[in-house]
């Protein structure tokens, strides 16, 4: 994001900073204090409501989160709360400080230019062992927000991680389960770096690694890494490749539906005789009708489905029957 003498990477688009999982918000201030952030916009946000956040990381002192966003406000950089990382084209309800009035006002996540990087540093969550399935739900999220054009094409992504190896004198303990390899590659993420941790340089402005929990310490800060990847340009819904495991709406967001119905389907079992219900997508950002892709009704959106369903008194086994008795 930034080097070690602050200045800024001129390579970024429109030097868009989005700031995710920032717990008491110190690492944003120390990166606001260094200073270097000429050029950039900067977005700190936090998965909490105002009141968790306050709670779980302020001690319950309004007071204290008011400053700490106040100071933050003063160096340029926005706070804003309840921001989900697995649903990041879709954050309406976020909380952002205001500091004409001193309080927090609801207003969708996008208000500004296309974000051009993404800085989710020690990602975690409150179930144990599901933090490789968070960031798969993230990377996928960032690609979708691509194609949604919330997010540059070229967008990065920054994390600072533990990695902790198995061995005795590296504390016995794996790497968190991060996945985060795995993850990246599969939603065609480019590995850009890897390097030392940089976080003394963040302590000295100000930065404490804070812990969900509260009161436990966080150990092997030492053992830090930051890793860093590039977004890889990828071709249309129909004719890009998709790695295995995966599905269209991984990498494309779907804007609506336009026609439904059943097509012949081979499971593991063998071929279905009834078909199986697919839905005709249309992708943000491919207005043609020949982008439109077909997709099975598992892999697109509750909601986009009953939007459209409840528009086509068909019912599904009429259609099954319909399409029986032409074949």
């Amino acid at each position: 994001m930034l080097d070690d003498r602050g200045d800024a990477d001129e390579t970024l688009p429109h030097h868009h900073i989005v700031l995710l999982g920032e717990a008491d918000l110190s690492f944003a201030l120390a990166l606001g204090r260094r200073g270097g952030l000429g050029g950039y916009r900067v977005t700190a946000t936090e998965l909490g409501d105002p009141a968790d956040v306050c709670d779980r990381y302020f001690r319950g002192s309004d007071a204290a989160l008011a400053s700490r966003c106040d100071e933050l406000s003063r160096l340029g950089i926005r706070v804003v709360l309840s921001v989900c990382a697995k649903r990041l084209e879709r954050n309406e309800d976020c909380y952002h400080w205001r500091a004409t009035s001193g309080s927090f006002a609801k207003a969708p996540l996008w208000d500004g230019p296309p974000v051009s990087r993404f800085v989710f540093n020690f990602p975690h969550t409150t179930q144990s062992g599901r933090t490789g399935a968070l960031l798969r739900r993230f990377f996928r999220s960032v690609r979708r927000s691509i194609a949604c054009g919330l997010v540059e094409k070229t967008c990065r992504v920054e994390m600072r991680l533990r990695h902790v190896g198995l061995a005795p004198e590296a504390g016995g303990l794996r790497r968190a389960a991060y996945d985060h390899e795995e993850a990246a590659a599969a939603a065609l993420f480019r590995l850009a770096s890897v390097e030392e941790s940089d976080l003394d340089n963040f302590a000295e402005f100000g930065y404490a690694h804070r812990t969900t929990e509260r009161g436990k310490s966080c150990g092997h800060l030492d053992l830090t890494k930051v890793w860093r990847w590039t977004a890889d340009p990828i071709a249309s819904p129909k004719t890009q490749p998709l790695p295995p495991g995966t599905r269209r709406d991984f990498f494309f967001a779907p804007e609506r539906i336009m026609d439904r119905k059943m097509l012949p389907f081979v499971s593991w079992k063998g071929p279905c005789p009834e078909g199986r219900l697919h839905y005709l997508v249309r992708w943000h950002g491919y207005p043609s009708d020949d982008e439109c892709t077909w997709e099975q009704a598992r892999d697109i959106p509750l909601d986009f489905r009953r939007t459209f369903d409840s528009g086509h008194s068909m019912p599904i086994a009429d259609m099954i029957s319909d399409d029986a008795a032409a074949s």
